[in-house]
């Protein structure tokens, strides 16, 4: 009698059998491309998912993808604007100039 090797999840399978030869995923980055793409180790990113920081993981079997829509709004969630300090004198809480020259020329005023 033998027995034969039943697959629950067909579909999965495929997906995770074609991932590992090096088909595209659709969607989805590998966690190698990922790293390349962000310059950075697969540890760092296996290392970012376990702190809860980084793109949302999600992993069929042993292989570790990466939406591609959830890495966009990660990064996107990164971003910051510049403050604009240029043109903006430096003042203290009571709108006094900050810094050495600042305080030279209060003192020659106060001095007139």
């Amino acid at each position: 009698m033998q027995i034969e090797k039943v697959e629950t999840q067909p579909a999965v399978a495929n997906v995770l059998a074609d991932a590992k030869s090096g088909a595209k995923l659709p969607g989805y980055y590998l966690q190698t491309e990922l790293a390349e793409m962000l310059d950075k180790s697969q540890a760092t990113l296996w290392r970012w998912e376990k702190r809860g920081y980084g793109p949302p993981v999600t992993k069929i079997g042993n292989l570790v993808c990466y939406k591609i829509s959830s890495v966009e709004k990660w990064l996107a969630s990164l971003e910051r604007r510049p403050q604009d300090q240029r043109g903006r004198k430096r003042t203290t809480r009571r709108g006094r100039p900050t810094g050495t020259r600042a305080r030279a020329a209060e003192a020659a005023r106060a001095a007139n």
